[in-house]
């Protein structure tokens, strides 16, 4: 027993290992060993201590984590649920428990092994699932540095509406950042929380709480990100990752929501100095709820307004459902929505958003987009509102690849009777950049059409005619909250 309560190899325990439960408790672990409360404390001791808060300060309230381990177990009381779980560490830790030697399923590391399993384990199948695993075995070998990291993932996680969110990254900064924000904020609550448990995130809608640790991570660590105020993120590939998913009963449950690289690069993008304003205004009309059907957006207060014409809260709109979020997660095109915020609302976009958008998530060549920006100037300076808005309505009225060729000709055909020096179009540009190999007629339609909106604010156009009623504006709102 002595030995047990001497210091330890924290490497073996911190190590990560490309398993985001484990490493979630690695760096718990991490950050209990240099926290002053707990870094004078064997393992087994700070295990003793992790346990005590588990069941004395949480209620034993870890079912979503780990189903009846010796925490959760109904038929124990407090102390036995602590005593059993430290006795259960101890004999792990002697190497007394029953065991083989082999190769852990996480680490890789040879070494002795113990089975894992629902109660030890989060998302693990269980001994009646026998043909779940390797040989029929009666669950995972792991080695007991894995289960101790798991034993700690609590306190690096958070309660998210009815399952745990747990943050994980590439970037290894990224992922410790998180944990330690969690652990020390469930640290702080165990004396202030209005209930016992988890820490609660202020978000409830999975898909908006991974955008807002993906802000929270940009604006708290920029130099782990490479982040740049003017012009976002450079070199450096991050992504990140919400593990929804709880281990409780007889529906444990995961998804997985991702912001790979393109599309976190592209976020940062917009959350520079520059693009920010236009970016936040952008989606934060493009909430909905089914709770708020009669709430409207107004861009020009930048705030929802209900039908007595009461400001919304953002701690309340910001956990609806938001179409331009749900859109980037599933890869879905956001053209509409740029269109819809540009023509039907008249209000500004930055088009630097639209060109990182275009390059970064829709692969777009670079000289495909300058070629678009040089049309849509071409359509718009020094000409007057009558004319712009004849090539918008032809532009809108583009159902098929002939029509935007056609278009294209008539643009040429201006082009060279104004006795121009330079074509406006050459058989190159069209060919290999308007209309390549794997882009649609209609996504070259849709950017030209947002370039000429955006180029229409600059130039103070925003009176003109749409020729769209206010009930086709009505049926955009409505259409956007019946997503709820």
């Amino acid at each position: 027993m002595a030995i047990l309560l001497e210091p330890f190899d924290t490497t073996s325990y911190t190590q990560p290992t490309g398993d985001p439960f484990a490493d979630v408790g690695g760096y718990v672990i991490a950050y209990l060993i240099q926290h002053d409360a707990y870094k004078h404390l064997s393992l087994l001791e700070l295990i003793g201590k992790v346990t005590a808060i588990y069941v004395y300060k949480w209620d034993a309230k870890l079912n979503a984590l780990f189903l009846n381990s010796t925490i959760t177990q109904g038929a124990f009381d407090s102390n036995r649920k602590v005593s059993e779980t430290v006795n259960y560490f101890e004999k792990l830790l002697s190497d007394d428990l029953i065991g083989k030697e082999g190769y852990c399923r996480i680490s890789g590391q040879h070494t002795r092994l113990y089975k894992a399993g629902r109660d030890n384990h989060i998302l693990s199948g269980s001994g009646t699932f026998v043909n779940f695993y390797a040989s029929f075995e009666p669950g995972l070998y792991l080695s007991k540095e894995v289960i101790i990291q798991i034993f700690f993932v609590a306190l690096g996680v958070v309660k998210l509406s009815d399952k745990i969110a747990l943050i994980y990254s590439n970037n290894q900064s990224v992922t410790e950042f998180f944990v330690r924000e969690n652990c020390r904020r469930n640290l702080l609550n165990l004396t202030s929380a209005p209930e016992p448990g988890l820490l609660s995130s202020e978000f409830t809608n999975p898909a908006n709480a991974l955008f807002g640790f993906a802000e929270q991570c940009i604006s708290k660590m920029p130099d782990a990100l490479a982040f740049n105020e003017e012009s976002g993120i450079e070199g450096k590939d991050t992504d990140l990752n919400l593990l929804h998913f709880t281990n409780f009963g007889a529906g444990p449950t995961i998804d997985l929501y991702a912001l790979p690289t393109n599309i976190f690069r592209f976020y940062a993008s917009c959350l520079t100095i520059h693009n920010r304003e236009d970016w936040q205004r952008f989606v934060r009309s493009y909430y909905s709820s089914s709770k708020f059907k009669t709430a409207k957006y107004r861009p020009n207060a930048d705030a929802w307004i209900d039908d007595k014409g009461n400001a919304v809260e953002q701690d309340t709109y910001k956990n609806w459902r938001n179409r331009i979020y749900q859109k980037l997660l599933e890869g879905k095109p956001l053209h509409d929505e740029f269109i819809r915020w540009l023509w039907k609302r008249k209000q500004p976009l930055r088009f630097a958003i639209i060109e990182k958008y275009q390059l970064l998530i829709r692969n777009m060549e670079k000289r495909t987009l300058e070629k678009i920006k040089q049309l849509a100037d071409f359509i718009t300076v020094s000409r007057s509102e009558d004319d712009i808005l004849k090539d918008v309505t032809k532009l809108n009225g583009c159902k098929n690849p002939n029509d935007v060729r056609q278009l294209l000709l008539r643009l040429v055909k201006r082009n060279y009777d104004a006795n121009a020096k330079e074509p406006i179009l050459t058989v190159e540009d069209y060919a290999y950049y308007l209309f390549p190999d794997g882009i649609g007629w209609k996504e070259i339609r849709d950017v030209l059409l947002i370039a000429v909106y955006q180029k229409m604010h600059e130039l103070n156009l925003l009176g003109l005619d749409t020729g769209e009623t206010d009930d086709e504006e009505q049926s955009d709102e409505t259409n956007n909250q019946n997503e709820a």
